[in-house]
C-alpha cells in the first residue's frame, strides 16, 4: 500500500449526514447490527463508510480498496476508548492523525450506540 493510498483510507474527517453514528439522526439499525459493528471495532477491524462501499444484489454492503474508515466510527472509538487497532496501525505508518477528524461533530460515544433503543 502506497501512503497515498494509506492516507485516503482516513481522509474522512467528518460523519455524514445519515452516518450511524451521529447523535442527532435516529437510530436506523436493528440492536443487532449496532451490537456487531461495535464488535467488530473493538476487535481492532476497520469499518468502511457506507457510501464508500459497494453492494451486492441481496444489499450486503462490501469494502474494497478504495473504501475509507468511517469518521463517525472513528470519533466514536477516540471518544469512548481511543483508537482501535486499525487505527493505531494508520497511526504508526503516519496515515491517521486524530486531530484532524470533526470533534464538533454530532457523535454518539460507542457503548451508547450500541445499547441504544
Amino acid at each position: 500500500m502506497s501512503p497515498e493510498e494509506g492516507k485516503a483510507i482516513f481522509s474522512l474527517k467528518r460523519p455524514c449526514a445519515d452516518c450511524p453514528f451521529r447523535s442527532d439522526v435516529a437510530f436506523y439499525l436493528h440492536a443487532k447490527r449496532r451490537a456487531e459493528i461495535a464488535r467488530q471495532l473493538r476487535a481492532g477491524e476497520k469499518f468502511a463508510c457506507h457510501k464508500t462501499v459497494t453492494y451486492t444484489a441481496s444489499g450486503n454492503a462490501v469494502a474494497g480498496p478504495t473504501s475509507k474508515m468511517c469518521a463517525g466510527a472513528m470519533i466514536a472509538l477516540e471518544r469512548t476508548t481511543g483508537p482501535n487497532l486499525f487505527m493505531l496501525y494508520g497511526q504508526m505508518l503516519g496515515f491517521y492523525d486524530s486531530s484532524r477528524l470533526d470533534w464538533n461533530a454530532p457523535v454518539i460515544k460507542l457503548e451508547d450506540f450500541e445499547r441504544c433503543c
